[in-house]
Parts: C-alpha cells; sequence; structure tokens
C-alpha cells in the first residue's frame, strides 16, 4: 500500500492535483485556465455532502473500457441540467481514480460509495443465481444507502453502459416527465425499456429506472426466498436481481412498470457487430422498437424491428430523431483519436453533422 498518492479531478472550471497520505490530502493545487489562477491549499477540506431535497441518482460504474467515460460524463451532465445529485457506486479503486482523472464534474461535491456486502449477503443468495451476485449487491446498496441517509425517491443508473442519446437537457426534462407519471400513478420502480419489448414482454429490468416505495421494496427484497425462481428457471442461464423484480410485477405485489419515448437513440454500450442483440442501438418508433444494425447491416428484420410491450407506457418528449442523431454524432471520438493529419487525409469533417 502506498502511503503517498497523487489524485487528479478534473471539473469544468479548472483542474485540481491532490497530494494524499493513506486517504488524508495533504497538499492540494487548483489551476483554473479561464481566469490563468493557480491556488495551493494546505489541509483542504475534502467534505462532501448530500442534498436530500434535490433529484438524486445512484450511478452504478463496473467497466473499465473506453466508453465508460463518455456514458458516465453524459449522465453527470443530465444530473447538472435536472439540477440533481449524486451518489457513484464503484468497488474498484482504480477505476475510481480513472473516473476522476477522464470525467469532467461541476464541482468538488464527487461522492463515491462501495456496494454493501456482508449484511446482504443472504438475501442476495435467496435472489440470484450464478454470477450475478456483484450486480445484486450494487443494485441493493441504492435501496439501503437511501433507507440510512433518508432518501425518499431516486434514479437508479447503468452509469458505464447506458447512453440516452439526446443532449443532456432534453433527456432531463424527459426523465422529469417519467419521474411524474411514476408519482401520479404510484410507481414503485419505473424503467427505461431497455429490455421489456426485446424480451416480447417476458422480462423487466433495471438500466435507468426511477425508484419509490423503497422501504416496501426493501421488505420484498428481505422476505425472498428461492421458490420464486422456478417459474423463470427456464428464461434465462443465471436469474438476477432483475428477474425478482420480474417476479414481483407478475404477482402484482407491488407496481412495477417500464416506459419508453420515440425517435430517440439508445446505446446499451459494448459489441455492437459481434452481439447486436445484447449490445444494441435502438429507437422506439412506428409502434415498434427498431435496432438498425440488426435491419440495415445483418438484413435481420426478425430481431431489428420488435413490436412494443403492450405494458409499455409511451412518454412525451422534445427529442427528435434529427437531434438524437446530431447528438450521436458529437459524441464520435474522431476529434480526440485521430491527429489532425489523419482526420484530412480521411476528410473528417465532423462539424458538418452537429
Amino acid at each position: 500500500m502506498k502511503l503517498f498518492k497523487l489524485e487528479k479531478i478534473n471539473l469544468k472550471n479548472k483542474k485540481i492535483r491532490k497530494v494524499k497520505f493513506l486517504n488524508l490530502t495533504i497538499l492540494q493545487y487548483e489551476k483554473e485556465e479561464r481566469l490563468q489562477k493557480n491556488v495551493i491549499k494546505i489541509f483542504p477540506s475534502n467534505k462532501t455532502k448530500i442534498n436530500k431535497e434535490r433529484p438524486f441518482f445512484y450511478l452504478k460504474v463496473n467497466s473499465y473500457s473506453f466508453y465508460t467515460v463518455k456514458a458516465l460524463q453524459h449522465w453527470i451532465d443530465i444530473i447538472h441540467y435536472f439540477n440533481g445529485d449524486f451518489v457513484i457506486i464503484c468497488d474498484k479503486e482504480e477505476l475510481r481514480r480513472y473516473i476522476l482523472k477522464n470525467v469532467e464534474f461541476y464541482n468538488e461535491n464527487i461522492k463515491f460509495v462501495r456496494s454493501i456486502k456482508k449484511p446482504l449477503t443472504k438475501m442476495v443468495q435467496e435472489i440470484i443465481t450464478g454470477f450475478w451476485a456483484n450486480a445484486a449487491y450494487a443494485h441493493l446498496t441504492t435501496f439501503f444507502h437511501a433507507q440510512q441517509i433518508g432518501i425518499k425517491s431516486f434514479w437508479n443508473i447503468d452509469a458505464d453502459d447506458t447512453i440516452i442519446a439526446a443532449p443532456p437537457e432534453e433527456v432531463a426534462q424527459l426523465l422529469q416527465k417519467a419521474e411524474q407519471h411514476a408519482i401520479e400513478n404510484d410507481i414503485s420502480l419505473f424503467s427505461y425499456d431497455m429490455w421489456r419489448s426485446r424480451t416480447r414482454s417476458k422480462a423487466w429490468t433495471f438500466g435507468v429506472t426511477y425508484t419509490r416505495n423503497i422501504n416496501q421494496l426493501i421488505d420484498k427484497f428481505k422476505t425472498a426466498d428461492r421458490k420464486w425462481q422456478k417459474k423463470y428457471k427456464d428464461c434465462d442461464q443465471a436469474l438476477n436481481i432483475d428477474w425478482f423484480c420480474t417476479y414481483l410485477k407478475d404477482n402484482h405485489s407491488t407496481k412495477i412498470e417500464t416506459f419508453y419515448t420515440e425517435n430517440c437513440y439508445f446505446l446499451h454500450m459494448g459489441d455492437f457487430i459481434f452481439d447486436p442483440v445484447g449490445k444494441f442501438i435502438s429507437c422506439f418508433k412506428n409502434n415498434a422498437v427498431n435496432y438498425p444494425l440488426l435491419c440495415t447491416l445483418y438484413k435481420n428484420q426478425d430481431l431489428g424491428q420488435i413490436p412494443i410491450a403492450k405494458d409499455s407506457i409511451f412518454i412525451n418528449s422534445n427529442i427528435s430523431e434529427e437531434s438524437s442523431v446530431r447528438f450521436l454524432n458529437s459524441m464520435l471520438v474522431y476529434d480526440e483519436k485521430y491527429p489532425k493529419l489523419l482526420a484530412k487525409l480521411w476528410r473528417i469533417n465532423i462539424a458538418r453533422y452537429i
């Protein structure tokens, strides 16, 4: 274990470098490029706080890949337009440092927590099978952490591999409308339709989920036993916490629903070419969820165009397909990855698309 560590943090308006002795910051250097101002602080206060009066987000981050920063940055920007607060659930120290170095935050109130493990072990054993334990711990942490600090509702986001492809202010407006619908209709879990339509109404899943009635849901998790798995054992290679919530939905023991919006592309990041079903780009329009790579590249209409699940709830938004495509173009890595000479050689001019 290193006694001294250098930690780099990027904010929108300045760069911060911290010298740490164990976990204590002994020196902090701040550089504000806009003001051309440098500040050095000795033993600075690094206290963070949770604002329970603002909309709250749990951002679950586990993957260490090239798209982690892209996805997480977009969620941080969305939360900014939402005027919300957040906690990042991350169990890997190196990944935490990577996030601080590469994601641009709006202020220093950056909060990380690790998944709650030991107190939840027996519960997780009753809920999941196979390799889904770590994901279950992360999901359950959102509920128990929120209960401990007195948060009544929150968004639970798979923040390292999901992107609602639209400008952050437009995504914030969409989520606000979904939140209002959940409140008005007393929905406990209200999740973006990543898999409901894809699985032809068999599965309910987390991903981008508004969460209410936390105490009621925790009671359901605490009383879980493996008998629930019998009905679903032939549905998947292993059963995760999403399947347990599917069981709760199917048994009407708590209100769990799914929502979608039209003309907005959604990305579940990963290998789009060799696993275009599990890792996908999708868009809801013309009464179907469309997967453009499957439809156009693979010419597979059966997998590439699925009817929208009858119980998936439409949430109107101001997002147009043109706006969504412009946003996708703005996320391309040309300017970041390729030198100017190569961009000139390949005639890359991303500015014309955004």
